[in-house]
C-alpha cells in the first residue's frame, strides 16, 4: 500500500497479517531506504511514478510486492521515496518521517529498525548517528559513512547500536573497504555494546541487496555466495537477528 505524509514524502507500507486483531498490540518497525536509482531526482515529479521506482528497486517492499515476503514476520514494513533534500539535511526530514510513523501507526518505539542499500544506507548511517537514541538496530548494504575516504568520529554517537554491514568485494560504486573502515572506526576507537557484524561477500559487487533481504544469499543459499572469512558469514537470517536487538533504554 502506498502513502504520504505531510512531511511530503511518499511511501509505501505493509502491515503484519494480525495487524487489526489487537488494538493495544505494538509491532515493531522495518524502514527500507532504497538505492540511487529510485531517488526523486531521477524518478522526476510524478509522485506514482517514483514510488513505483521504489518498489522495482529491490528489498523488502519488492518482495511484499511479488508475494515473497514472509506472512509470518511482524514488522510494519516501510520503504519512503527519498531525494531532493541536500545529504547534509537529509536527517532532519527523515527524523520527520519516523515521527510521523510513530503517530500513525502501533509501533514499538522499542524496536525500530533501518536499513538500506547504497544511497539509501549511507542516510540509514547519518540518521543512526545523529539519533541514536531512537534506533534499535542498522543494516546497510553497499554503503558507506559518510560519502568521502575518512569514517568521521561522530560515528562513536551511534556505538550502542547493533550494526551489520554487508558489501561485496568487487563493488565498483562503494569500495568495500569503507564498509571495513566503519567496522574497524566502531571496534577500535568506540566502545561499542555489541561488535558490529561485517559480511563481504566475494566476487560480487554493488547490487547486492535483494538476495540479502530475500535470504537467496545467506550461507547454503540459492545465490552460493561464498564470504570472506576474515569477518562474519551470513548464516543467521538478518529478520531473526533484528528481531533480537531491542533499544536499550537508560
Amino acid at each position: 500500500m502506498l502513502d504520504d505524509t505531510q512531511a511530503n514524502v511518499g511511501y509505501w507500507h505493509h502491515l503484519p497479517s494480525n495487524y487489526e486483531i489487537d488494538e493495544d498490540q505494538q509491532f515493531p518497525l522495518l524502514v527500507y531506504l532504497h538505492g540511487e536509482d529510485a531517488n526523486a531526482e531521477k524518478t522526476g515529479e510524478d509522485q506514482a511514478a517514483g514510488l513505483d521506482a521504489v518498489a522495482n528497486n529491490g528489498g523488502p517492499i519488492t518482495m511484499i510486492r511479488d508475494n515473497q515476503w514472509d506472512s509470518e514476520l511482524p514488522f510494519i514494513v516501510v520503504s519512503p521515496h527519498i531525494g531532493l533534500v541536500s545529504p547534509r539535511n537529509d536527517h532532519v526530514r527523515f527524523d520527520a518521517f519516523i515521527e510521523y510513523l510513530k503517530h500513525t501507526y502501533k509501533i514499538d518505539e522499542k524496536r525500530i529498525y533501518i536499513a538500506g542499500w547504497g544511497y539509501g544506507g549511507s542516510i540509514a548511517y547519518h540518521y543512526t548517528v545523529k539519533f541514536p537514541n531512537k534506533i534499535a538496530a542498522l543494516i546497510t548494504v553497499s554503503s558507506a559513512y559518510p560519502w568521502g575516504d575518512t569514517v568521521p568520529n561522530d560515528l562513536c554517537d551511534a556505538e550502542k547500536i547493533p550494526m551489520w554491514f554487508f558489501h561485496g568485494n568487487e563493488d565498483m560504486e562503494v569500495e568495500h573497504k569503507k564498509s571495513i573502515a566503519s567496522k574497524t572506526k566502531i571496534t577500535e576507537n568506540c566502545q561499542p555494546t555489541t561488535e558490529p557484524k561485517l559480511s563481504i561477500v566475494l566476487s560480487v559487487g554493488h547490487n547486492l541487496h535483494h538476495s540479502i533481504f530475500d535470504l537467496t544469499g545467506m550461507v547454503g543459499g540459492e545465490q552460493e555466495y561464498q564470504f570472506d572469512d576474515r569477518y562474519d558469514s551470513y548464516d543467521q537470517d538478518i529478520y531473526s537477528w533484528l528481531l533480537n536487538q531491542e533499544k536499550i533504554v537508560e
